[in-house]
């Protein structure tokens, strides 16, 4: 009995088979956050970033090093501007955040640019801890769309105080107005 050694034996295989699967997965998804041409950013339940992408980064002119557990809705929808943005996202904490919505955005130049966003809670037992939002810069859009308002309201204006007579028509000489 003073010669006996014990030895006990555990296949561990499976469990750092797992383990590389979730390294993997977990490069994969931080590859696809950092390389996406779309806005993603990770907010904790005060609204404070904890990711920014490369996306992010042209967009708003600010690095992640810049904005890195800084409040969002501070540094980029200043409250006295936009307190419409403040009000929707005040909901951030107690759940209820929306799922979609356009909003300006304040970038480091000052300029404005319109965001459409799609949201998600992340949630740990229950409890909102934070968020992930995707935008996609849409101020093109948004720009266009405001001079077709301008331009239509204009014409309008002008055929309906013009002195003599105006006929609007198609290509294919159909009156229009």
């Amino acid at each position: 009995p003073d010669n006996c050694v014990g030895v006990l034996f555990e296949d561990i295989t499976e469990r750092k088979n797992m383990e590389e699967a979730l390294y993997r997965a977990k490069d994969y998804a931080e590859n696809l956050i950092r390389t996406a041409n779309a806005i993603v950013v990770v907010l904790d339940a005060n609204g404070s970033i904890q990711v920014f992408n490369e996306a992010a980064e042209r967009i708003t002119g600010y690095s992640l090093e810049e904005l890195k557990n800084r409040n969002w809705f501070e540094t980029l929808c200043p409250r006295d501007r936009y307190p419409d943005v403040w009000e929707l996202f005040s909901r951030l904490s107690s759940g209820g955040l929306p799922k979609n919505v356009e909003n300006p955005i304040l970038t480091k130049s000052g300029d404005e640019r319109y965001v459409m966003w799609q949201n998600d809670e992340i949630t740990e037992q229950g409890k909102v801890v934070g968020a992930i939002l995707f935008g996609i810069d849409i101020t093109d859009r948004k720009r266009a769309e405001e001079g077709e308002r301008r331009d239509k309201a204009f014409l309008d204006q002008l055929i309906e105080t013009a002195s003599e007579g105006i006929v609007v028509c198609d290509n294919g000489g159909h009156v229009l107005r």
